[in-house]
């Protein structure tokens, strides 16, 4: 899936992030609430486009990388 960046942190070395899932047009999907405090140790900027993974449909989240759209 892909999501945007609205909200970035730092705890250490980590990011923490505030995920808006976005659907294949790249359009907000309003299914998702935002979903608060990802933590990733990929480096994104607010209003980035990423890819993320839902594992078995459930509420843990995790940012794969950036896209380059």
């Amino acid at each position: 899936m892909y999501a945007k960046i609205v909200q970035v942190k730092t705890d250490n070395e980590k990011y923490v992030y505030t995920l808006k899932i976005l659907d294949k047009t790249l359009n907000v999907d309003n299914d998702f609430p935002e979903i608060p405090n990802v933590k990733s140790s990929i480096r994104a900027q607010k209003e980035d486009i990423v890819a993320v993974l839902l594992l078995y449909g459930g509420s843990d989240v995790f940012v794969l990388g950036r896209c380059e759209r």
